[in-house]
């Protein structure tokens, strides 16, 4: 499997966020999973130089370093039922754009968009809040994944 160095800064990057922790039985499976998949990617007819990884026990990041080279709408559409395979084996949902999470401490709590935006309005969150930005679409965009609010595309909910 591929190295997070050894990809590209302009590397696709798909984030996807799951409304809990996955258990470790959850990681095992995703990880064992992950390996048949990169394994198995392709684009062009061309191995796919990709990894996956977890990070906070709560997103799933799939990286795809095309070397300037476009992916497929076959490769990409791989990805997505890689993702929703994942959904229906573990009964979460993975590709639902309306949650979002945020820092408390060092938790990470998920909740909908319209939760969100009462926790704004209670003062519970706050511009400087640490917020997750998961539209990012280039590894070089990740500097600005965990992020204050007010630094991220969230500061227009305030």
């Amino acid at each position: 499997m591929t190295n997070y160095q050894d990809l590209d800064q302009e590397s696709k990057v798909w984030i996807y966020t799951a409304e809990r922790d996955f258990t470790t039985q959850e990681i095992e499976r995703i990880n064992s999973k992950a390996e048949v998949f990169i394994a198995d990617w392709e684009s062009h007819g061309k191995a796919v130089k990709g990894l996956i990884e977890i990070r906070y026990n709560r997103f799933i990041f799939i990286y795809a370093d095309d070397h300037g080279d476009s992916l497929c709408g076959r490769a990409t559409d791989s990805s997505v039922r890689f993702v929703k395979g994942l959904e229906k084996e573990m009964g979460l949902s993975l590709m639902d754009r309306m949650l979002l999470s945020y820092k408390e401490g060092e938790t990470v709590i998920t909740t909908s968009l319209a939760n969100f935006q009462q926790l704004i309005n209670e003062g519970s969150i706050m511009q400087t809040t640490t917020v997750f930005n998961c539209m990012l679409s280039k590894k070089s965009d990740l500097d600005a994944w965990e992020i204050a609010a007010h630094k991220s595309w969230h500061k227009q909910l305030f």
